[in-house]
């Protein structure tokens, strides 16, 4: 706190916690790896190389059909750990007399879909198996949805903005082309974005947070409901 306000920062953050169950799978690989696997089914590592844990293994990497989706684990976002002493955290954010943004632990659609089916199997099936897709952006929403609905419930009318982080851009260009992003996930982002401004007890404002370029898609992140995003990152193209 007091570094910042030594640098004059007017904005208090704070994130939904981890689920308290089930616990997450933690071990070493090869005795030196820190490995665990979250909620999600998703591998992370950490070798003694690294500073911070990293998605390895994706659960649903490989062909990604119906049956696969459906009989998938996924996480609960109803349980009751993820809850624990956010109102007391959010008051006491504002009580510094700063705004105060909150936002979820995990990634946004895109970026949870590229952990949870793979990289490139994503980006691949993007365009090959768009329905898939869809089925995978939409459960990855509605999970979305529910914990922003049970947040915003316990937040009352402690909160100024609401930040999602969805990684949609790289170093030259955007993730996807403006049209695939309008077909594919953009409906996905209005949904959720309406969504948390309907259900927040005050005026809250959207902010999404993106890496890489992501100047082609700007009309249509604005169409979405967003009040602003960060970083707008120069160095990319």
């Amino acid at each position: 706190e007091n570094i910042l306000r030594r640098l004059k920062v007017d904005v208090r953050g704070a994130l939904v916690q981890l689920p308290s169950e089930p616990k997450p799978e933690i071990g070493f690989e090869n005795e030196t790896t820190l490995v665990y696997h979250d909620e999600w089914g998703i591998k992370w590592a950490k070798p003694p190389s690294s500073l911070y844990m990293d998605p390895v293994g994706a659960p649903l990497k490989g062909e990604l059909t119906a049956e696969r989706l459906a009989n998938h684990p996924w996480p609960d976002p109803d349980q009751e750990g993820r809850y624990i002493g956010l109102r007391e955290e959010v008051e006491r954010l504002r009580n510094t007399g700063c705004a105060v943004m909150f936002s979820l632990y995990g990634l946004g659609i895109l970026d949870m879909a590229l952990m949870i089916h793979g990289i490139e199997d994503t980006l691949m099936d993007m365009g090959a198996n768009p329905a898939a897709i869809e089925d995978l952006f939409g459960r990855i929403t509605e999970f979305q949805m529910r914990v922003w609905t049970n947040t915003l419930e316990v937040l009352g009318d402690k909160v100024d903005v609401c930040l999602h982080s969805d990684d949609l851009g790289s170093q030259a260009t955007s993730m996807m082309s403006p049209d695939m992003y309008r077909r594919l996930l953009k409906p996905r982002h209005a949904e959720l974005f309406a969504h948390i401004k309907k259900s927040a007890k005050t005026d809250v404002k959207l902010l999404l947070h993106s890496c890489g370029s992501v100047r082609s898609l700007i009309p249509d992140l604005i169409e979405t409901g967003i009040d602003a995003l960060n970083p707008i990152q120069v160095g990319a193209a």
